[in-house]
């Protein structure tokens, strides 16, 4: 069976292993979904986040809609995820028969942040991603993810940059930059600016993403957020021109307070203590 385009399979596939992860900060929402870039935040040991979602994704005469879609991250260790996006995804292109074609995804993966400080973190988080339409030619994508927070906190800033070895096809990389704020109590705004190339053919996509996350519900340390975003294409070389990415979706987080948010407490004997 033919293959996807190159650079429409490439927006397809990184949209599915970019991971998920919570910040552990519930004034500002990390990043990862809705934008493409994935942030280093592990969630904690023992807390769980489903994420249920559909992504449309177009270029030219070609349209992918990814959906339904469970992107699930567990914390397995303070500083270590297992995720697992699965997904079910419909492909169109108008010049072909027949028209829809159709796949299953299962990427699984696994989130190490290895350097974390207070204002700041590094993570890697390697995934390798199977689809049913060629089960043989899968892909592994090797990722790097750092963030920085500014003045008190309510801005991040942040990079994901990594490459895509594929079994049977020209290897790819991809970078983002982006930026959120939290600009109202259940708000957070976030944009970023992407690309993706191929490393033989030299074809690049560039564009940017604006994107919003709201929290719905919060109770303890659970929590139910809207997140959505639209992603235009700015421009395309040797190739035809990506179009747009949107996402939409829903996230919710059973969580447990990580260690950094543990407070000093000073015991009657009068010694100091650590509680949650």
């Amino acid at each position: 069976m033919r293959r996807a385009p190159l650079a429409l399979q490439r927006v397809l596939l990184a949209s599915a292993v970019l991971g998920t992860a919570f910040g552990g900060q519930t004034s500002v929402a990390s990043a990862g979904p809705p934008l493409i870039a994935d942030d280093p935040n592990t969630i904690g040991v023992g807390n769980a986040q489903p994420i249920f979602a559909t992504v449309v994704l177009n270029r030219r005469n070609q349209t992918v809609i990814r959906g339904p879609l469970l992107d699930l991250t567990v914390g397995v260790v303070d500083s270590l995820d297992v995720t697992l996006v699965v997904s079910f995804d419909s492909v169109h292109r108008e010049m072909e028969s027949p028209a829809w074609q159709w796949l299953g995804e299962l990427t699984p993966g696994f989130k190490w942040e290895f350097f974390r400080r207070e204002r700041g973190s590094l993570c890697l988080s390697p995934a390798f991603a199977v689809g049913t339409r060629d089960p043989g030619s899968p892909l592994l994508l090797l990722p790097l993810q750092g963030e920085l927070g500014v003045g008190d906190k309510t801005v991040r800033l942040g990079f994901d940059t990594g490459y895509v070895s594929f079994w049977r096809a020209p290897d790819e990389w991809f970078a983002s930059v982006y930026a959120q704020a939290s600009v109202a109590k259940h708000l957070t705004l976030q944009g970023e600016f992407f690309s993706f190339g191929a490393t033989t053919e030299r074809t690049i996509d560039l564009g940017i993403s604006l994107g919003l996350t709201y929290l719905m519900f919060q109770r303890a340390h659970k929590t139910l957020e809207l997140i959505a975003a639209i992603s235009p294409g700015l421009a395309s070389f040797r190739q035809s021109r990506f179009d747009f990415r949107a996402y939409f979706g829903f996230q919710y987080t059973f969580a447990r307070p990580r260690r950094s948010e543990t407070r000093t407490q000073r015991a009657p004997d009068g010694s100091l203590r650590q509680a949650m």
